[in-house]
């Protein structure tokens, strides 16, 4: 990039970088300088959202579009970004529709399970989060994720031997 600043690619790769190390600043500006110098901008939604997100700019998250052209693992991806954002906005409802859309494109998408069992605990439907969890527990007993959410669902419900127990199979 010194020596030429306007090279599209080496901007997604340090946009990317500056992602993989939690710089979701950098990792935008770059993504963005990317689009601007010609980059396919689909070919970045799910980077740009994602660092959208992890900044807490939820209203350019969900202002980014799903494109038809995104692969079945790509639009996941980015229907589980739009849920978390909705989440974060305290719309669950809204969250666990696009939860749902990401798992049409991939039913194995953990996160967007995990999302979903979020939303129904946000609308204070703890039976329901708790069901959804012993599912995943279930199916993926190897996920940290899994986990992890567990434990912190059995943290909120004060169920501290039951959280520790969950952390430490996370750990």
């Amino acid at each position: 990039l010194r020596r030429d600043p306007s090279n599209a690619q080496a901007r997604i790769l340090l946009g990317r970088s500056s992602l993989a190390v939690g710089d979701a600043a950098s990792a935008e500006k770059e993504l963005r300088r990317a689009i601007e110098l010609g980059a396919d901008a689909s070919s970045l939604y799910v980077p740009l959202v994602t660092a959208f997100v992890m900044q807490g700019k939820f209203k350019e998250a969900l202002d980014t579009g799903v494109d038809d052209s995104l692969d079945a693992a790509e639009a996941a991806a980015l229907r589980r970004l739009r849920g978390d954002a909705l989440q974060s906005l305290q719309k669950p409802a809204e969250a666990r529709r696009e939860y749902e859309l990401a798992l049409e494109e991939d039913a194995s998408d953990v996160g967007a399970q995990l999302g979903i069992a979020a939303t129904y605990l946000a609308e204070g439907n703890a039976a329901q989060a708790r069901s959804n969890l012993d599912r995943l527990i279930d199916e993926y007993p190897e996920d940290v994720r899994v986990w992890f959410a567990s434990a912190e669902f059995n943290r909120s419900a004060n169920r501290i031997e039951d959280a520790k127990a969950n952390y430490e199979v996370a750990l």
